[in-house]
């Protein structure tokens, strides 16, 4: 399949995924007490067989909490006063998302503080006394840097002295316009992280965040993590950057031809972000699996769970999370404990990835193995 034969059949199958929401936002709409988000998460190989795609409805409003009214649940969701969640961004107007995330946080969460850390100029227009929320203004940082990564850098930093100043430990870094829904979130990440010390020197625990390329190094996502707040300010102490990527958005990965070219500067925010945490700890940021899986099994837990909604995308995911490309296959939380026990068994020519297009399969012909020297005896 020519890769401009899949550029069509991609577009086409977007384009029916988005009018198929049409009847069913209109029944929610109409007929549904609360309302829902409808999301979709499709999966595509460009060189492979077959596709999946996933429907999910998510409550629009918090107002239908079924977790909240339950005492037994409430319960449970209690001793998190030192734990903090950090919405960073622009305050996201549609459907009052921010609001209503918020709020669900709110009501889930009755002794977590949250914070919104957002621009000076921006339109806020819900009461933060009244929803119980702290308001974190910032300025605008004049050079937004590639892929506003300036932005993300600075409205973190603040919103996390905000919370450690209110004497928080723990921190769920999130964005404005994502949502998570697992009621139980915050006890498993402070679970996981007492039952998983890190290693080295440099970090007090590890830091948790969802997804992870596992064959391109040091592509890890931004937009959610949780870790204790000294270790947070740590990873988010870095400078601020220059350049405009070559990249307009995320997955329009055409405009490169092989996958080095992620790293040629400006990087793309996730591999600055990344690399430039490893390197501060005194760790190695080359571009091999030995390093880069190293670093998966020491420093960090991947976790990747399903109950998620980010309204980045026009409310539709378009992530092949499972697929064999080389650029956007994603590891799982089992992935990660497999490297944390053995991460050489996993090992794969990292070289042989870097000259590969973004949508190119990664399979035997490619020359994906082990690295001899990564080989146990």
């Amino acid at each position: 399949m020519s890769y401009k034969f899949y550029q069509l059949a991609v577009s086409a199958i977007r384009g029916i995924l988005r009018v198929t929401q049409i009847p069913w936002r209109w029944f929610f709409r109409h007929f549904s007490k609360t309302g829902y988000l409808v999301n979709l998460i499709a999966s595509a190989d460009p060189k492979g067989e077959g596709s999946t795609v996933m429907l999910d409805f998510y409550e629009k409003n918090a107002s239908f909490l079924p977790y909240a009214e339950n005492d037994y649940f409430l319960k449970l969701n209690t001793g998190l006063e030192k734990v903090a969640i950090i919405l960073q961004g622009p305050v996201c107007h549609r459907k009052n998302f921010t609001l209503e995330t918020i709020r669900r946080y709110r009501g889930l969460y009755p002794d977590i503080r949250i914070y919104l850390s957002t621009w000076e100029n921006e339109i806020v227009d819900f009461d933060p006394e009244t929803e119980g929320f702290t308001l974190v203004r910032n300025p605008l940082p004049k050079n937004r840097g590639p892929g506003n990564i300036n932005c993300q850098i600075l409205s973190t930093r603040y919103g996390l002295e905000a919370a450690k100043r209110d004497g928080c430990r723990w921190a769920m870094k999130t964005r404005t316009d994502y949502r998570f829904f697992d009621w139980q979130l915050p006890h498993w990440y402070l679970s996981l992280l007492e039952e998983f010390p890190v290693r080295g020197n440099g970090l007090k625990s590890r830091i948790i965040v969802q997804e992870a390329s596992r064959f391109v190094p040091y592509y890890l996502d931004d937009y959610c993590m949780f870790g204790e707040i000294s270790d947070l300010e740590f990873f988010w102490n870095i400078p601020l950057i220059d350049g405009v990527l070559k990249r307009k958005k995320i997955f329009t990965l055409h405009e490169i031809d092989s996958i080095k070219e992620l790293y040629e500067p400006p990087e793309c925010p996730e591999l600055y972000l990344y690399r430039s945490f490893a390197e501060r700890l005194g760790d190695s940021s080359e571009l091999t699996c030995k390093d880069y899986y190293r670093f998966l099994a020491d420093r960090l837990i991947l976790t990747h769970w399903d109950q998620w909604l980010w309204f980045k995308y026009n409310n539709i995911n378009w992530i092949p999370r499972r697929s064999m490309n080389a650029y956007m296959n994603y590891m799982n939380f089992s992935d990660w404990l497999c490297i944390y026990h053995d991460s050489e068994k996993y090992a794969f020519d990292a070289a042989a990835i870097m000259n590969l297009s973004p949508f190119d399969r990664v399979s035997a012909s490619t020359r994906v193995k082990v690295e001899p020297e990564e080989q146990k005896s």
